[in-house]
């Protein structure tokens, strides 16, 4: 089985000194000083809550009887995609033509482009990857229109192309509205030798947390139209494809029945926040804490910045911004501070009020911040934590003060 621990080894043998994540002499491997010799803004993901996520998200799914396609968007991290796929999952979520490349690069054996897939460039790449043995691939369409795009630009493959028809939501992301619309888009899918009709897709993710009657209603749709198309055409091993971090649990709870009753279907859950959870959004939403049901998980990112200023008496200015933290959810969360008496402590009431490209306004509220301090940041959103690193340490933290580094991970947005 593939460890993302195995990677120590292989980095020691050279580390490029290019990278953002560089030490200086270190290696991985080697223990540092997290006051003194670790750089900020510095990004870096715990070794074990990683293999921990990844474990715990496989046995609810074994359990649940559903499939993992883990969205990889959300880090864009092949070495972390090997682990999920090492560990159960079926294959890969991407969102476009770039990132279904990476992932057919790494050998993904399923890519799931959870999208309308239309670009040119993108339908060229894909006709040359079917036209040969490789990747199942896997996307979705949600209009005649496209399903005519992809059939001209894929006419003469050798594999079709797995199509599921999007569902949607009024008002949000693609999507079809109205279910009179699904037969034609179904019946035009089966006529392009390119393209087979695998079965429904969607993403609930779009509704707000307190509509979850709305959620399970929109899974029930997805899983009735299932239903009735397995019956009116012959489909091998048909899909229902769904779940955002936030309501996992109600797609196995709705649609794991819909597929039993239709033989070897297979629901497939495409979360992906799971991987590294947070410290604001999925940490008070998760299903295991809003439903109680779902696997238990543990943020693994932390942001390291120190303190490069105290202009004011309730001001600390850090060395970290939105070129480095995720912020689109809300601003990121003090977690600890590490003080020049080599003290580390819980920071209860400091709070990130705003923040300038790499410069963040932390509010002390008594907290002594002093310059030079250390602090530890957590945050929302995985899917906009990675995205501002090209390099990742992956870390096991070893006392309060030390770290142990245990690999570099390389990301591919």
């Amino acid at each position: 089985m593939y460890d993302i621990r195995d990677k120590v080894t292989a980095d020691r043998a050279g580390i490029d000194p290019l990278s953002k994540s560089h030490l200086g002499e270190h290696l991985p491997g080697d223990t540092v000083e997290i006051r003194e010799q670790l750089p900020t803004p510095m990004l870096t993901w715990d070794t074990d809550s990683l293999v921990s996520n990844i474990t715990e998200m496989a046995r609810w799914a074994a359990e649940k009887r559903v499939l993992l396609a883990p969205h990889g968007k959300t880090t864009m991290t092949p070495d972390l995609w090997k682990a999920q796929l090492a560990t159960g999952a079926v294959g890969i979520t991407v969102a476009n033509a770039a990132q279904a490349r990476v992932a057919a690069a790494h050998q993904v054996p399923l890519i799931i482009v959870g999208n309308e897939f239309l670009t040119p460039p993108g339908l060229r790449w894909l006709r040359d990857i079917t036209a040969a043995p490789g990747p199942e691939v896997m996307c979705w369409v949600d209009s005649l229109e496209a399903v005519e795009l992809m059939g001209q630009a894929l006419a003469g493959t050798g594999r079709p192309v797995q199509v599921c028809v999007e569902l949607g939501i009024p008002g949000r992301r693609a999507g079809v509205r109205d279910d009179a619309q699904i037969s034609p888009i179904v019946h035009a899918i089966r006529e392009v030798d390119a393209l087979s009709f695998a079965g429904f897709s969607g993403f609930e993710g779009v509704l707000p947390k307190e509509r979850v009657d709305e959620v399970r209603s929109f899974l029930e749709r997805m899983g009735a139209l299932l239903e009735r198309f397995v019956q009116e055409i012959e489909t091998e091993t048909p899909v229902v494809t769904a779940g955002g971090g936030l309501y996992f649990d109600l797609v196995a709870e709705v649609l794991t029945p819909v597929a039993q009753r239709c033989g070897d279907a297979r629901v497939i859950v495409r979360s992906g926040a799971y991987l590294l959870h947070d410290h604001l959004h999925y940490e008070r939403l998760t299903p295991r804490v809003t439903r109680g049901d779902g696997p238990s998980l543990t943020p693994a990112a932390i942001l390291w910045t120190r303190v490069l200023s105290r202009p004011e008496e309730d001001l600390a200015i850090l060395d970290a911004g939105k070129r480095d933290f995720a912020y689109d959810i809300t601003l990121p969360r003090p977690l600890r501070v590490h003080r020049a008496d080599g003290t580390v402590e819980e920071l209860a009431k400091a709070e990130i009020f705003d923040s300038n490209d790499q410069h963040g306004y932390l509010r002390c509220h008594g907290e002594g911040l002093q310059v030079g301090d250390l602090v530890e940041l957590g945050q929302a959103h995985p899917c906009t934590i990675a995205d501002k690193w090209r390099d990742i340490l992956l870390v096991t933290r070893t006392s309060p003060h030390q770290l142990r580094w245990d690999a570099v991970l390389r990301t591919c947005f």
